[in-house]
């Protein structure tokens, strides 16, 4: 069961502060929700305005905050402390957001987009910035996906109150008609799939589109290109997308897949699958390297950091390539 409290205090009364409104006061609210206090300042604000902060005060608290309900072991503790701490990390160090931005989310369902989702709201509750975050799902018309798509609406509605925005489309018959012989068509559908969101985000003026690409994706990105293009590339931290008002931002690229595998055994978010016929080939370039890393790291646990740590390097010397060249974005996965 969920328990708040409330104690506000009116500590100031007719603030004098420039622009304030007359006859104001400054309120500290703090709200204590299951023996946690939460305070926040709130300044210069009429008693009906003051009303309607608590009231969202108690709507974030007590609806984006229930998967944090969960009693934890010791052991779980520290794992949610440190995915917290390395995507903060990351979303820091690489100034992945800003006060007043929109960030969509590319919920697909998966285990790496819930653990992205959740952290961005526990992210907007512990910092002062202000920003809005926005599911949204890529409803791609593969047989059965419309079903996990009600599943995904209904947690978002039920659980965090939130709504999940739901672009609808039909992958099946564009990648039969359209897919270039001998091509991955998971290259292909993630193409689309980003056309989808750009058009959408476009439409709505929202400025951030966050992946939910992990360190595990980086490291497997880096050796692809080598070993198949003979090029250094991989999915860089944050960047503009191409031609478009976006810029794309991967605020898990310092987290590895098994954290994730640990916070959602934890938290038991409702994962789907998106119902793909080429879903899980092991004949995918991807899954064939995978499986070379995972061999690397049993001969020597100290390689996916090594690896990790390449990367961050490959980061700085494709933003300077770009930055010298006025490239842009332009990754498809």
């Amino acid at each position: 069961m969920c328990s708040y409290s409330i104690v506000v205090s009116i500590f100031a009364c007719h603030v004098r502060d420039p622009g304030s409104i007359p006859g104001s006061c400054a309120f500290l609210i703090q709200i204590k929700y299951n023996k946690k206090l939460i305070p926040k300042l709130y300044y210069n604000k009429s008693y009906y305005e003051y009303i309607l902060l608590v009231r969202q005060r108690l709507d974030q608290v007590s609806l984006q905050m229930k998967f944090l309900d969960i009693k934890q072991t010791p052991e779980q503790q520290q794992v949610v402390r440190k995915i917290q701490k390395s995507f903060g990390t990351a979303v820091g160090e690489y100034k992945m957001i800003e006060q007043g931005d929109r960030v969509a989310l590319a919920l697909s369902g998966g285990k790496d987009s819930w653990t992205l989702l959740h952290l961005l709201i526990d992210f907007q509750r512990r910092v002062p910035i202000k920003f809005e975050v926005i599911p949204i799902t890529v409803e791609t018309g593969f047989a059965g996906f419309d079903a996990n798509v009600k599943k995904l609406e209904q947690y978002i509605e039920d659980v965090l109150h939130m709504k999940l925005v739901v672009l609808h489309d039909k992958f099946p018959e564009i990648i039969e008609k359209h897919k270039t012989p001998g091509t991955s068509a998971c290259s292909f559908c993630a193409r689309m799939r980003r056309g989808a969101l750009y058009t959408y985000l476009q439409a709505n003026n929202i400025n951030k589109l966050a992946l939910g690409h992990h360190a595990d994706d980086a490291i497997e990105s880096m050796l692809m290109s080598q070993q198949f293009n003979g090029v250094l590339w991989t999915q860089v931290p944050i960047v503009k997308a191409k031609d478009k008002p976006v810029t794309v931002i991967r605020p898990l690229i310092l987290t590895y897949e098994q954290q994730m595998k640990d916070f959602t055994a934890i938290f038991k978010f409702p994962v789907v699958t998106c119902n793909c016929p080429f879903e899980g080939n092991p004949a995918h370039k991807r899954a064939v390297v995978k499986k070379q890393v995972k061999s690397m790291c049993e001969e020597n646990e100290a390689v996916r950091g090594c690896l990790l740590k390449t990367c961050r390097e490959m980061f700085e010397v494709i933003a300077a390539k770009r930055a010298a060249r006025g490239e842009e974005e332009n990754d498809d996965e």
